[in-house]
């Protein structure tokens, strides 16, 4: 039986179709967020020999959280970007005495996803600090050429105290309220070892990467989100424009128009200095 819902394009019965002809008799939930990505449900994962390894290694939790945040409407991320950010919290959870950081809150979906999946990976809570606006983007910080599709007070529908009581179940989350390129000056020099940066546009996506990159502890990770999407043009340009100073470091380009960063260890006391 195969079944089948629109969540955004079209051409999802011929996705539905082929995926039949390469297995046929499997069972599939198929679900379309771009014209040429098809995601397979948990389902069929766990009826996958090889995959369940892999399913019981890092995605315990993982649609739990996930699907708490969606259906919560705390988020206006999928899975496969969800998913990402499980990635890293897995790979950094054996780094302890740093901290977590999101930039570009709304109202709390991934920081919860930060905070919850730390705890259960690490077995233990890091320090995260999630900055916000919480008004939407300040008008003076858009450029015209840079980020042509962005407006002034966009992503408002929401507040702090909202996204305070959201993440009330973990003590260790602080929430800053106001614009990145003013928040970020202010903050204790401390380091970092996983940062989500979702701002859209290029003025705090370029703050935010040369602050938290410099503080980035040996094998943390930075992800970033909206990379090649194309009504975030400045993000993408504020990655290229910054690299040049990150020095030798691995670059992860994913299709789901994300972007990870990775410092290697033997460069983080020349990114430093």
């Amino acid at each position: 039986m195969t079944r089948w819902r629109k969540v955004w394009g079209t051409g999802l019965e011929g996705s539905a179709k082929a995926l039949l002809k390469l297995a046929p008799g499997r069972s599939y939930f198929v679900t379309k967020t771009r014209p040429d990505f098809v995601y397979v449900s948990r389902e069929r994962v766990a009826d996958d020999k090889a995959a369940r390894l892999i399913l019981d290694r890092e995605l315990r939790g993982f649609y739990e959280i996930a699907d708490k945040v969606i259906s919560d409407g705390r988020t206006m991320m999928r899975h496969e970007r969800l998913f990402t950010i499980w990635q890293a919290l897995a790979n950094t959870s054996g780094i302890t005495g740093s901290f977590m950081a999101e930039i570009g809150v709304w109202r709390g979906g991934t920081s919860y996803l930060m905070a919850a999946g730390r705890k259960l990976l690490a077995g233990v809570e890091a320090p995260l600090i999630s900055i916000d606006t919480f008004a939407g983007h300040p008008g003076d910080t858009i450029d015209a050429e840079l980020d042509p599709h962005q407006r002034a007070g966009g992503f408002a529908s929401t507040s702090a105290k909202r996204v305070q009581r959201y993440l009330q179940d973990f003590p260790s989350c602080e929430v800053i309220e106001g614009d990145a390129t003013k928040v970020l000056p202010t903050l204790p020099d401390r380091p970092y070892f996983l940062v989500h940066i979702d701002t859209d546009i290029y003025a705090s996506t370029a703050e935010c990467l040369r602050y938290f990159y410099a503080r980035l502890v040996p094998g943390g990770i930075i992800v970033i989100d909206d990379f090649g999407a194309k009504k975030c043009p400045g993000v993408a340009k504020a990655v290229h424009d910054c690299l040049p100073a990150m020095g030798d470091c691995h670059i992860w380009q994913m299709r789901s128009e994300q972007c990870l960063v990775t410092k290697l260890p033997t460069l983080v006391g020349a990114a430093r200095a």
